[in-house]
């Protein structure tokens, strides 16, 4: 798949996002396994680093195997998370890497209904707002069956779904 002939049409749209850096993309899926494999695949042809964050696993290398130094960080809170990405972030701009960045199912803690505490919500704006502002050759993507973007992010936020 490292040719463009054989690519699939998401996988060319996803590349074009990347390589616009393109700040917060929303990948609309229940596929995750594959969709994984797909942007794992699309970062390596691109040069960008990957970390992942999901409520269970915390912040996680996926190209770093389980147990070995610089696999997680045990973070499952999404403000921690988006904290770690952005001190991550800061340290490979200097060296000028790519970065992307998963977040797995982040809706319940930006939902209104789910929490008073509007904290997530601004916290990821603001790494958002980080990674267009700084110029960070960097993109957050969401990973999610459901499309429960909060009000506050829809400007920021480029829809794409996996087929």
């Amino acid at each position: 798949m490292d040719d463009a002939g054989s690519q699939t049409t998401f996988e060319r749209d996803f590349e074009r996002l990347l390589r616009a850096q393109t700040p917060l993309i929303h990948v609309n899926t229940f596929e995750e396994d594959r969709v994984v494999a797909t942007l794992l695949r699309t970062a390596k042809r691109i040069g960008r680093h990957v970390l992942m964050w999901s409520t269970a696993k915390g912040v996680f290398n996926p190209n770093v195997e389980a147990g070995e130094k610089g696999h997680a960080l045990p973070l499952a809170d999404l403000a921690a998370a988006l904290q770690a990405f952005e001190q991550t972030m800061e340290n490979r701009h200097a060296q000028k890497d790519g970065m992307l960045f998963v977040l797995f199912d982040p809706y319940p803690y930006l939902s209104d209904r789910a929490s008073n505490n509007p904290v997530y919500r601004r916290r990821l704006r603001e790494f958002v707002g980080q990674i267009r502002t700084e110029g960070w050759p960097a993109s957050c993507v969401i990973v999610a069956p459901s499309l429960n973007v909060p009000y506050e992010l829809e400007h920021d936020v480029t829809v794409i779904d996996y087929p």
